[in-house]
């Protein structure tokens, strides 16, 4: 160990403060040359663990929670003879791009820098890889943990809200000795589930502590936040909504029956481990916006159940042969076997002067006018509702996937759906949904759901479908003069 000096070793151990304080943080200075100070919340997550206590920690985005595990990863390294943490998520993200890297910030120019030995998937004390280690494992079980036995076993479990309950239950069961300990962190994305219930009735050494980024009656800020991320949440989703509720609140998602896609299932999809078939298709949808409106045009793939995190682009300010050029490089830009099977372009208003450019560019392009009769005719008032429903029912399968996206996510989970008396599903318009959030539009959500304009398709199968769609006879209602390009 490299806290010889057993009054040390005594001292620090029972304060993870000061350790934090005197080891880690030092003289470090914040951005504007201001001593970092611990805050409240981070204090007493530090005390509430080194008095033995299991912190469940729910909280808004931008808390400072990362730093605060990665310096109780480097106390616990410290203060025990032996440590072993295991890091794990559900989300390989969190891990590799939030925690770890955190990990390796506070290390540098720190006084036990020279101690620490760090990896992209585990961090030591030096020349006790065996005995003081922690490591980042996503997924971890409780047969995974099997060989980590240790009298201060530590488990800290991001993004907790994610995790079921057999698999809570049985890493529960991992910590079968007297010091091993556990930590629950994460945004509550789920209004039910392991975590949630164990904030509302923590029992034994379970304790929970609340983070929100404001509190609306006090109006605290939350001292890591600024206060623009406050109002610009307010005022893109609305104080009422679950993406101000979640992300700015630190509260549990409601449960809101009128929602199109239920914030949960959303949730559920971001990051899961997926992969598509060698038959599904790559599928752009593209929701063009009018230039000068605000509105953004989006660019959204979809690979089968799959939404990469690098292919949700959006832009604002360009005319129809800007954004068709822009398009076309992209596609241009991409190797073949990455370029998409199909992109459906909604043609209402200037999307149609986007397909036509990139017919003449030879893509392989499909005009979708969203406001014509949908193609299960009787259930659906038109096509974007029939839309709609199609991407409700696909992540209702629970076997997708996309990326973190607090703009997808949120423009997914906010429209709502009414069944007036002619029985028919109509979705939110993008007119009342503007009005309803003040001007905002769900762009980015509505170029995914254009990729399910010809359905759920796999390369063998799309030609038998597209056939048997568009054998009506209204071809001209559906824009689809494009098909020719194949």
């Amino acid at each position: 160990m490299q806290l010889t000096d057993p009054k040390a070793y005594e001292y620090y151990l029972t304060d993870a403060v000061a350790f934090v304080e005197d080891m880690i943080i030092g003289e470090r200075t914040d951005e504007h040359g201001q001593i970092i100070k611990l805050n409240e919340k981070q204090v007493e997550f530090l005390q509430a663990i080194a008095q033995g206590k299991w912190p469940v920690v729910k909280s808004g985005r931008g808390t400072g929670k990362t730093a605060a595990l990665a310096w109780v990863i480097l106390w616990w390294l410290y203060v025990h003879e032996t440590a072993k943490i295991i890091c794990t998520s559900i989300k390989v993200e969190q891990l590799s791009v939030n925690l770890w890297p955190e990990l390796r910030r506070w290390i540098h120019g720190s006084p036990i820098e020279p101690d620490i030995e760090w990896t992209k998937t585990k961090c030591f004390i030096a020349g006790r890889e065996q005995e003081n280690f922690a490591v980042a494992q996503t997924g971890a079980t409780a047969e995974a943990l099997q060989g980590a036995h240790d009298p201060f076993l530590l488990l800290i479990i991001e993004e907790a809200s994610g995790v079921e309950s057999a698999n809570f239950d049985a890493l529960l069961g991992s910590l079968t000795q007297a010091y091993n300990s556990m930590i629950l962190v994460g945004n509550p994305t789920r209004s039910s589930g392991p975590f949630i219930e164990t904030f509302r009735r923590p029992t034994g050494r379970f304790y929970p502590i609340h983070i929100p980024c404001y509190d609306p009656e006090t109006k605290w800020l939350h001292p890591n936040v600024q206060m623009d991320f406050v109002e610009n949440m307010a005022a893109r989703y609305g104080v009422d909504s679950n993406p101000y509720r979640v992300y700015v609140l630190g509260l549990e998602p409601k449960t809101e029956d009128d929602v199109i896609i239920p914030w949960e299932w959303v949730n559920e999809a971001v990051n899961r481990e997926v992969t598509p078939d060698s038959r599904d298709m790559r599928i752009w949808g593209v929701d063009v916006a009018v230039s000068g409106t605000g509105d953004r045009t989006a660019l959204v793939e979809r690979h089968g159940p799959v939404v990469h995190p690098n292919k949700i682009l959006q832009w604002r300010g360009l005319d129809t042969r800007q954004t068709a050029g822009r398009i076309h490089h992209m596609w241009r830009s991409l190797d073949k076997k990455f370029r998409p099977d199909m992109i459906y372009v909604d043609i209402i208003g200037v999307g149609h002067g986007v397909m036509d450019a990139l017919k003449e560019f030879g893509l392989p392009v499909t005009g979708i006018a969203v406001s014509t009769r949908p193609a299960v005719k009787g259930r659906f008032a038109y096509l974007r509702d029939e839309l709609w429903w199609t991407g409700r029912e696909w992540f209702e399968s629970r076997a997708v996937s996309i990326p973190d996206s607090s703009d997808l996510i949120s423009e997914l989970t906010t429209p709502k759906y009414s069944i007036p008396a002619n029985g028919k599903v109509y979705a939110e318009s993008k007119k009342d949904y503007k009005k309803r959030l003040e001007g905002n539009s769900p762009d980015i959500a509505d170029a995914l759901l254009l990729t399910f304009a010809g359905g759920i398709e796999r390369l063998d199968e799309h030609a038998d479908y597209a056939d048997a769609y568009y054998a009506s006879g209204d071809d001209e209602d559906y824009g689809v003069d494009a098909w020719g390009a194949w």
